[in-house]
């Protein structure tokens, strides 16, 4: 998922899709414009309208969907609903170019708990359900990150400025993060 957002990115001027909202439970999740936190989008037409409808790449082209037919592949399909998606604020569709990364500080990027570096975006895998916090009820409550996320990650919002937690794996924490 990370080389998708980055190639992503190398495609359109450094700047980044809007994410899926995390009710939108369709078969195909839909990117929603000013959504800065969710789920991976497979559809990216929002995003492509905010670049002002001249984005070249307004399909992935990545292992997780292939050729320009944006048909997903199977693993995909099984494992989207436990990948998570924030964006920073500064880095989202544009028809600017994005800033340089050297000027992204905290307050206009996102920030990992115990790293110097803030975050053009993060990707969270959520781990297998944990009994503490209590994750059982995952099947039932797909929108709710609390089923899925432990600590900060939990409660991750729309502002672009939130602060995500990247921790050692244990019994009560399992989320798998990754940042840009």
């Amino acid at each position: 998922v990370k080389i998708c957002l980055d190639n992503y990115a190398l495609s359109n001027n450094g700047r980044y899709p809007w994410a899926t909202p995390l009710n939108d439970l369709d078969a195909t999740y839909n990117d929603q414009e000013n959504w800065l936190f969710g789920r991976i989008p497979d559809n990216l037409s929002n995003s492509e309208i905010s670049f002002g409808g001249t984005n070249i790449s307004g399909q992935w082209n990545c292992k997780t969907h292939v050729g320009n037919s944006n048909t997903q592949q199977a693993w995909w399909i099984n494992w989207k609903e436990l990948v998570f998606y924030g964006l920073a604020d500064r880095y989202k569709p544009n028809t600017t170019s994005a800033p340089a990364f050297a000027s992204c500080a905290a307050g206009n990027c996102l920030l990992i708990n115990n790293a110097s570096t803030p975050a053009r975006y993060v990707v969270i895998v959520a781990g297998t359900r944990l009994a503490t916090p209590n994750q059982t009820q995952r099947n039932q409550n797909k929108s709710n990150p609390f089923y899925y996320l432990e600590d900060s990650n939990q409660s991750a919002n729309q502002s672009g400025e939130y602060t995500f937690t990247k921790a050692q794996l244990s019994s009560s924490f399992n989320d798998m993060l990754i940042f840009q």
